[in-house]
């Protein structure tokens, strides 16, 4: 600031650093959401570091001003896509056609399959945090699939309604792809399911 003519005060504007702007709430509100929501697994931390506030505002922001929740992913055996579901849905309504039209007998002929993992597993609580969203409390929960280490084999399981038809435990150098699975099923399943009906 100089003296000017007259007495008056000639003002004028310097460059300041590390100073902000001057946000308004509803500003700030906004500036938060727009960033969580450009990655709703963005921690409190992150987030203030970014919209230039401390991690309890964000915090308060997120749930008081915006209605959000840190929501962790759900635990599912496997992520099936739409059609591996609408596959299940159609097998179901085909299985209960037949009941309508057989009897109940009907559901002794159903053999059904499914692998497992056995021996030793551990579960790893940072993928669960990881997968941590924030998300509007009306929406739904997101899904994960269980991810299990160590030391593990893996295990066809055939059976029907009276039991357990033949358990195969799958060699460790064998990928369980398409191909080895047709194995299983012409090759193991197949005289299995009649060894039993013989002596049935």
């Amino acid at each position: 600031m100089r003296e000017a003519e007259g007495g008056r005060s000639d003002m004028k504007d310097e460059v300041h650093t590390g100073r902000h702007p001057v946000v308004t709430c509803g500003d700030s509100v906004e500036r938060t959401k727009a960033v969580v929501e450009e990655d709703t697994r963005r921690t409190c931390k992150e987030t203030s570091e970014i919209v230039s506030m401390s991690s309890a505002t964000v915090h308060r922001k997120l749930t008081n001003d915006l209605g959000k929740e840190k929501v962790f992913a759900k635990w599912v055996a496997h992520l099936l896509t739409s059609e591996q579901k609408q596959a299940r849905v159609q097998a179901a309504r085909h299985f209960l056609i037949r009941v309508g039209q057989e009897g109940l007998e009907f559901l002794s002929n159903i053999v059904t399959g499914d692998e497992t993992w056995v021996y030793s597993y551990s579960f790893d609580p940072r993928s669960k945090r990881q997968s941590a969203q924030w998300l509007d409390s009306d929406e739904s929960k997101p899904r994960k699939a269980r991810r299990k280490h160590g030391e593990r084999k893996m295990m066809h399981i055939f059976f029907d309604m009276s039991g357990i038809i033949l358990s195969w435990l799958v060699p460790p150098v064998v990928t369980a792809n398409g191909d080895y699975y047709r194995f299983v099923l012409k090759d193991r399943l197949r005289p299995a399911i009649g060894k039993k009906t013989r002596f049935a």
